[in-house]
């Protein structure tokens, strides 16, 4: 009996003993154990250890069937399908999988390097993750797929080259690249997430449709050449959100829409959008940017909400107006707030933020422009609104006007204070109201307008809000026009420490410097201890200056280096030479009238003037020529 019992007992013992991992070779040419995948597939043992097919090159006209059916062990090593010479010589027709009804820890299957000529639409697992996944494998003819609660999606470091259909639950994908292959993605619940895909399109197509709410995420990823990058929409009030992205030549970088009537968020940071038609386009909703940068584009932002906020931006070199805030008359009753902060804009060909919007009912102020730089615009600022705070913000040297504010309304509390306006052709600041009354509360306090082409401040008709310590100083028109300026409001240099250079900060000699008699004024603090244009002038190697500057009629240009002979050159924004005259040693100044070497006179705007003197003194200026 004993001796029965210990053999019936090794016997259990060598039946329950896993098998070893085997491999199989599958061979068109009958150079391994298979002729087909299929065989394979249908010859692995799933219960035990990891089994591995490798497939050699060749193109087979296969329907794979992954069956799933039986309840296996939580496995943490897959079996693996692997394709040695890649998908482009070793391809299947497409695949699918019968329904998996257990959980699993893992995937069951782990292709690599397979490409699928049809269109692929795999069974998801039920409750569980998905039971196969794909690395380094080429989709041609397209793939449809849902993940249920898989932490890696199961398809990574993939190419696909048509169109594409990935519903996610709690899932990641990686490293995936469509190739003129749109994507039409959905978050069911949990978290879905894109890290490091790119998507490369054609001349009208979108390349990205992704409907789903909050904890939905791109991250690194880039989006180049097509119609639309990203067109985003969410089931409820808190949508996607975009992170460290790349928008290349495209219509459109990312456009926002609801997908209902309800309004929603969106958040995209730090992102780049280079050479964009348009580059953000928000149909409806509270949009949030922080840290982009739009470089090269047509237009910028097109916001028409009652809400958004965009902080740390950088637009340049736009040539149509970078940011475009318009409520539609729709949501003209809906509270919120535009706030604009931290931003800069530079060369810009039309306005750099034009805001528009309906009187808020109450609640605090509807547009908010803080902290922000705008240069080398058409106009900084156009702002039609109420409710308006316009603090410690920069325009200068733009081809027309700094800050134009218009208020809507006769109620609410409206303040423009603590900004720079310097060399601009236009207006410095210009405050007019649309209400049959000023507001009560308005405040026009502790700014700085210089040297700028139009008035330093132009006030509306009326006006009866609070104006007081301002500067204005060597405006080509009106220092102050429309309003008296009264005891508190000065006309005095208020010694920038290098005004032609852009550096707007203040000397610390400054009658606006903080804690002066007068007090700051002015968006900046003191950035430097003399003023450069109050330096002693050396007798030799001077710095280049311009006087006057602005300039109307004639300018003179102070020459540096008077023991050597050289050439001064008058350069528009752009770098052409507009003018060019030889330097005699000796020579300590040169006058230009305005004009051009063809014989026509240079227009108004923005010039720099170069000056070669010796083998090594080149020294530039920017000035403004007001004809």
């Amino acid at each position: 009996m004993k001796v029965a019992s210990s053999i019936l007992l090794a016997a259990l013992l060598a039946s329950a003993t896993p098998a070893r991992a085997r491999t199989f070779v599958v061979d068109q040419s009958g150079g391994g154990d298979f002729t087909t995948i299929q065989a394979a597939i249908d010859t692995v043992d799933t219960r035990n250890a990891p089994d591995t097919v490798v497939v050699h090159a060749g193109h087979y006209a296969e329907h794979l069937n992954f069956r799933l059916t039986t309840r296996f062990p939580n496995r943490t090593v897959p079996l693996l399908l692997l394709c040695p010479s890649g998908p482009d010589s070793t391809t299947a027709l497409d695949f699918t999988n019968t329904r998996n009804e257990y959980w699993f820890a893992d995937c069951w299957w782990l292709g690599r390097g397979l490409g699928f000529v049809s269109r692929c639409v795999p069974v998801p697992g039920f409750g569980g993750p998905f039971p196969l996944r794909w690395e380094q494998c080429k989709f041609f003819g397209g793939y449809d797929a849902t993940s249920y609660g898989c932490q890696r999606g199961e398809v990574a470091d993939c190419d696909f080259y048509a169109s594409t259909r990935l519903i996610g639950y709690n899932t990641t994908f990686e490293n995936l690249r469509f190739h003129r292959a749109p994507l039409v993605t959905m978050k069911e619940c949990g978290t879905l997430l894109y890290s490091h895909c790119s998507f490369v399109g054609g001349p009208t197509d979108t390349l990205l449709y992704s409907i789903g709410g909050e904890d939905m995420v791109f991250r690194d990823c880039s989006f180049d050449s097509g119609g639309v990058g990203m067109n985003l929409s969410a089931f409820d009030c808190c949508g996607p959100l975009v992170e460290r992205c790349a928008f290349r030549d495209l219509d459109i970088g990312v456009l926002v829409r609801p997908h209902s009537a309800k309004n929603w968020s969106a958040y995209i940071q730090a992102s780049r959008f280079e050479r964009c038609d348009q580059a953000v386009v928000s149909l409806l909703g509270d949009l949030d940017l922080v840290g982009d940068t739009i470089i090269d584009c047509r237009e910028g932002v097109v916001l028409p909400s009652p809400w958004g906020t965009l902080d740390g931006m950088v637009f340049d070199r736009i040539t149509g107006t970078a940011l475009e805030m318009t409520t539609p008359a729709v949501l003209s009753t809906e509270n919120g707030t535009a706030l604009l902060t931290n931003s800069t804009f530079r060369n810009v060909g039309g306005t750099g933020a034009r805001i528009r919007r309906f009187p808020a009912a109450s609640g605090e102020n509807a547009v908010q422009l803080r902290d922000n730089r705008f240069e080398d615009c058409d106009t900084a600022a156009v702002v039609l609104a109420s409710r308006v705070a316009l603090q410690r913000n920069v325009a200068f040297a733009n081809d027309g006007a700094g800050f134009v504010m218009t208020l809507t309304s006769s109620t609410g509390t409206d303040s423009i204070a603590y900004n720079t306006c310097a060399f601009n052709l236009g207006n410095g600041i210009s405050l007019s109201t649309t209400a049959a009354s000023w507001p009560a509360a308005v405040r026009v306090v502790r700014n700085v307008s210089a040297q700028n082409g139009g008035d330093g401040f132009r006030i509306g008709a009326g006006y009866t809000g609070t104006f007081a310590n301002n500067d204005a100083w060597q405006n080509y028109g009106a220092e102050y026009a429309g309003v008296t300026p009264g005891a508190t409001n000065v006309s005095l240099d208020p010694k920038f420490c290098d005004l032609v250079n852009g550096d707007l900060t203040l000397s610390a000699g400054s009658p606006f410097a903080p804690g002066s008699a007068f007090g700051w004024a002015g968006a900046y603090g003191v950035g430097c201890d003399q003023a450069l244009l109050d330096a002693p002038p050396l007798a030799d190697a001077a710095s280049l200056a311009v006087r006057p500057n602005p300039a109307r009629g004639v300018v003179t240009f102070a020459l540096p280096g008077r023991a050597a002979t050289g050439a001064l050159e008058v350069l528009d924004v752009q770098g052409r030479r507009v003018w060019r005259t030889p330097i005699d040693a000796g020579a300590t100044n040169v006058q230009w009238r305005g004009e051009r070497e063809g014989g026509t006179r240079a227009g108004a705007g923005i010039y720099w003037v170069r000056v070669q003197r010796g083998a090594t003194t080149t020294q530039t200026k920017r000035f403004i020529w007001l004809e």
